[in-house]
């Protein structure tokens, strides 16, 4: 009987050492992940607008009671800068029914050469830098050192969008010249993922220059 007592004590022994240890690897399996830079596929381009009627779609001006004459001297100072992103197919197909946050997308212009002129897409929501939740800026844009981006948070130095959706977009702003002189620095262009719950995130960015106009 004691053999038999102390066979049983070592098989609740190795149950609960198995158990334990599926248990942490079950909980190490659904622990959330957040997606990562590679996921994504993150362009941008510039355009000058081709026409004064596309300009004024864009802007929502065909209603207005200007010529298209008197359109054409700033349009041709104007320019569109398109932002597009797309979550891989792989990544999606990991869990279709996983739901991310949507990003946050900065545009960051030539302050000495464009003026913010304006947006087509009004439901996206545009800020400034200021307006960035702290937890970003500390734990994300911080490891971009290029800008200092509390001191900068108080000016007016670059465009914030917040996406609606984070697996694909696009969305755009208009720029127009407010100097002849010279020529433009490239656009830069940053996107950023942020997760408030497990307050991880990561941003990328590109560089995108200016056609001639």
């Amino acid at each position: 009987m004691p053999g038999s007592s102390l066979s049983f004590v070592r098989i609740i022994i190795v149950a609960i050492i198995f158990s334990t240890g599926f248990f942490w690897l079950g909980r190490r399996s659904v622990t959330p992940i957040i997606p990562g830079p590679e996921d994504i596929s993150f362009n941008a381009k510039v355009y000058p607008f081709s026409s004064v009627f596309g300009y004024r779609s864009y802007f929502g001006l065909i209603d207005h009671g200007r010529t298209d004459d008197e359109y054409e001297d700033e349009m041709k100072r104007a320019i569109e800068v398109a932002v597009y992103w797309e979550l891989s197919p792989q990544k999606r197909l990991e869990d279709e029914n996983r739901l991310y946050y949507p990003p946050y997308i900065i545009i960051i212009p030539d302050q000495e050469y464009w003026t913010y002129a304006g947006t087509m897409r009004s439901e996206i929501k545009l800020h400034t830098v200021r307006s960035l939740p702290h937890d970003i800026i500390d734990k994300v844009l911080k490891y971009h050192p290029e800008y200092n981006w509390v001191k900068h948070s108080e000016e007016r130095f670059a465009w914030v969008l917040h996406a609606t959706s984070f697996e694909q977009g696009f969305t755009s702003l208009a720029f127009r010249k407010r100097s002849n002189s010279g020529q433009p620095q490239p656009f830069k262009i940053c996107f950023v993922y942020y997760d408030p719950v497990l307050q991880k995130g990561w941003a990328k960015s590109l560089e995108v220059g200016v056609p001639v106009i």
